[in-house]
Order: C-alpha cells, then structure tokens, then sequence
C-alpha cells in the first residue's frame, strides 16, 4: 500500500517509514510540520493510508481526520501517539480506522497494515 506518514517529531517519523518498508509497503511521503501540511500532501500524493500522530501543530491529528474524511477517495487513517490511548473519547469518536501507540514495532505495525489491506480487498470484491 501507498503509506504518507505524518509525525512532527522527525526522527519519528522516518524510523516509522523505515519500518513501513520492512512490511513491504511504501512510504509516499514523510510530513514532519503539522496537520495543515498532512492535508495538502494528501491531495498531492493520494496515498491509501496515512498514518499521523494526534499532536501536531497548526493542525491536530483529530481535525486533519475528519478534513480527509471529506476527501474522495478517504484514505485509511490511523493514529500514532504516545499521548492519547485508543479509548480516549476523542480518539474512538474521530473516525480513524486504526491506532497504534507510541512506541510501537515491527510486527504491530504488519498487523495493522495487513488488516487495512484485508479490508480493502473485500470492500473491493463486494463491488
């Protein structure tokens, strides 16, 4: 799959996409300067997954989801903190398909990943 990764902690940020590409998907673009720039790559890249920390600025995690919610095709999301858990209220009621916390690894990352493409591929044979 085609993975924009948006975290504003940069070093983050590129261990996230070195390990994208360990699970055999490519990152398009690497977002390290908040949620408004997150929004302009999407339209730029059309990347089918975006993962994005919540805590960004100009822009937070939760508002840049609901802005590529709008975007036809939406992309998968999923949130990466460290800050906010997955049953935080706004994280549940925000619309991301996914979370992963903040450290994560390898084989966590594969799961989500293989989940969203799973899912994908049967959204598409229903057609």
């Amino acid at each position: 799959m085609r993975i924009l990764i948006a975290d504003d902690q940069r070093d983050v940020a590129f261990l996230l996409a070195q390990m994208v590409a360990s699970c055999d998907h490519e990152t398009v673009g690497i977002v390290t300067t908040g949620g408004l720039d997150v929004i302009a790559a999407y339209d730029r890249l059309r990347p089918e997954v975006v993962i994005m920390d919540i805590n960004m600025p100009r822009t937070n995690g939760f508002t840049a989801c609901h802005v590529l919610r709008s975007r036809l095709p939406s992309p998968k999301i999923v949130f990466f903190s460290g800050f906010y858990r997955e049953n935080h209220p706004f994280v549940m009621n925000a619309g991301a398909d996914a979370y992963l916390a903040k450290p994560t690894d390898v084989a966590t990352l594969q799961a989500v990943l293989s989940s969203l493409e799973a899912e994908t591929v049967l959204n598409v044979d229903a057609a």
